[in-house]
């Protein structure tokens, strides 16, 4: 199977994602990402980009082609269709508790430093 490194790595780039959207004013749904009026950005590196979809965040934070596999295998065995239904079926507080799940999943240590990082109880 894969090493530990392998885990490691995804669980720096899903720490990444969650520390984008953590503030729900970064966070967007129904599009990759969002201008500070509300108009849909179907690229998340546009330069009016401000909010973010996990989608989006993975790309804006150059996530590895590895973490959004695991993201969209993820999603699904919490029983959703993709991880755009994650984002987009959810409030804001409840992605980020799947997203620190699945944190806590890959790396208990990357998990404990985010926690404490964003303050998060």
């Amino acid at each position: 199977m894969y090493n530990a490194d392998y885990y490691k790595a995804i669980a720096a780039d899903v720490a990444k994602v969650i520390r984008l959207i953590y503030k729900p004013e970064n966070w967007a749904q129904g599009s990759m990402a969002k201008s500070s009026d509300g108009e849909c950005l179907y690229d998340p590196f546009s330069p009016n980009a401000v909010r973010f979809c996990v989608v989006g965040a993975a790309y804006k934070t150059n996530c590895a082609d590895k973490t959004i596999a695991w993201l969209e295998t993820e999603s699904i065995k919490c029983g959703y269709f993709d991880t755009t239904k994650l984002n987009d079926q959810n409030d804001h507080a409840t992605v980020i508790k799947e997203l620190l799940m699945f944190l806590r999943k890959l790396d208990r240590k990357t998990f404990n430093e985010l926690k404490k990082e964003l303050n998060i109880k």
